[in-house]
């Protein structure tokens, strides 16, 4: 599916871990997008947020929260960057 990627102008790439934002820079091929580490955004910040598949629930749920935060305030950045114009 990777190969099929096409970013467009603007785009925000996001990954959990630096490689896969290395790939994700690497895939936009000088396009002109973003790319960020989820961890960047979440409370407390956490530049590496590992797959919690199978390391139980404390840390899925751990996870999920550093996960909920981030997206938190990645929405609220983009909502006071948009301020002013439309929204669909």
């Amino acid at each position: 599916a990777w190969s099929r990627f096409k970013p467009k102008d603007g785009d925000l790439l996001i990954g959990m871990e630096p490689e896969q934002a290395r790939t994700l820079a690497r895939l936009a091929n000088g396009a002109p997008v973003q790319v960020t580490l989820l961890g960047l955004w979440s409370s407390p910040i956490r530049p590496h947020i590992h797959d919690p598949w199978g390391l139980g629930e404390t840390y899925f749920n751990r996870c999920f929260a550093l996960i909920d935060s981030a997206v938190e305030r990645i929405a609220a950045f983009l909502a006071k960057s948009c301020d002013g114009f439309p929204h669909v």
